[in-house]
């Protein structure tokens, strides 16, 4: 699971890192802003490659660990938020909600849904082994039409074939922990893809 997590993050930090740059110069130009709160945009975009490394050495089996990446989460999110001079800029707005949405669903995986995850992999679920809501393949393809189809089944297959990790978490933990896990990986996903999921009870 880490995996597709790990892919999910460098997918914001590469909107974040390209779109950050630009806001710390917008920002640094603006006639309210001092030079002081361009530098610490500056710095915000720095900070994002310190990120993504706690990302890539994490133990989600070590709650100590996760607890200091929570820590970190909140911290990074914060660095944007706290420059108030500029407009309010809806792109960095998302950017800092896609964060927190991914920070939350990695928490939640860590902690509250690893009970329910042992279960699984336990039972060596085929489901929930093969899962892959962020297929590589999208991002290598270079036909736009046959991306756009690559898309729509990564959206249709986004819980696993015809749902299965329903019926998975349902039967194996409980209804609780599937409407958890739904609601969190449904955050993330419009880190990477934009799906309508308003059918997924």
């Amino acid at each position: 699971m880490k995996h597709f997590l790990l892919l999910a993050i460098i997918g914001i930090l590469f909107l974040g890192s390209t779109y950050g740059a630009s806001v710390a110069t917008e920002k640094l130009k603006a006639s309210n802003c001092t030079k002081t709160e361009g530098f610490q945009a500056i710095a915000c975009v720095l900070r994002m490659a310190d990120f993504a490394q706690k990302i890539e050495k994490l133990d989600m089996d070590d709650k100590n660990q996760v607890n200091e990446f929570e820590k970190s989460c909140v911290s990074f999110a914060n660095c944007f938020e706290t420059l108030q001079c500029g407009p309010e800029d809806p792109a960095e707005k998302k950017i800092n909600n896609m964060i927190k949405n991914y920070c939350d669903a990695v928490v939640y995986v860590a902690k509250d849904f690893a009970d329910c995850s042992e279960k699984l992999e336990n039972k060596n679920s085929t489901c929930y082994q093969n899962w892959d809501p962020f297929p590589d393949a999208i991002d290598e393809e270079t036909d736009e039409k046959k991306k756009e189809k690559m898309l729509q089944e990564a959206c249709k297959n986004y819980f696993g074939k015809d749902n299965c990790l329903k019926k998975e978490i349902t039967e194996k933990c409980s209804e609780t922990e599937w409407k958890g896990f739904r609601d969190h990986f449904i955050g993330i996903s419009n880190i990477l893809l934009e799906c309508d999921f308003r059918n997924i009870q």
